[in-house]
């Protein structure tokens, strides 16, 4: 007979606390390397919630990170929490967040923002990349910033981005 305290005991049919503990840490070491890999299923927070606060002072805004992360918006908004009980997150959604490179070259459809600025396009066809420069066009063509909000459905931190590289280009 083994003895107590063991994952073979519990095998043997003994059910005792100190048995069904050693069961439990055998099995949770046997979930982290099979299953999991060797890398922790979680990851500390601080620097998906700096990459977050870099995103967001280049003017993205939470739903747009949340769209192009592909996780929800609870996520990204728990993410961004400063609160001691939110340490760690989960490896996905540390990696879809640190995925987002904030200096990104910008690229858009040109013809698409045509027809947007035009009025033959729905501004949800459209990236956030292509909503920026339809504001720019908009402005150049002497659109109220307040209507230019209203149809791009951009916050004012974003256009006013927006508003000002257009002002360093020229």
């Amino acid at each position: 007979m083994t003895t107590h305290g063991t994952s073979a005991a519990y095998d043997n049919g003994c059910h005792c606390p100190d048995c069904r503990h050693a069961n439990t840490r055998r099995v949770k070491a046997w979930n982290l390397k099979t299953r999991h890999g060797t890398q922790p299923i979680r990851v500390p927070i601080a620097p998906i919630r700096d990459h977050v606060l870099r995103l967001r002072a280049t003017g993205w805004t939470l739903p747009e990170l949340a769209i192009e992360a592909g996780i929800s918006f609870h996520t990204v908004k728990a993410v961004t929490a400063n609160t001691a009980a939110k340490k760690y997150v989960t490896r996905a959604v540390a990696a879809a967040i640190l995925a987002i490179d904030p200096l990104e070259p910008v690229t858009f459809d040109t013809v698409l923002v045509d027809r947007f600025v035009n009025g033959e396009a729905d501004w949800r066809q459209l990236t956030r990349d292509e909503r920026c420069e339809a504001a720019r066009r908009m402005d150049r063509a002497g659109v109220s910033r307040n209507a230019i909000a209203a149809l791009t459905h951009l916050n004012s931190r974003t256009l006013w981005a927006a508003f000002d590289a257009e002002e360093i280009a020229s």
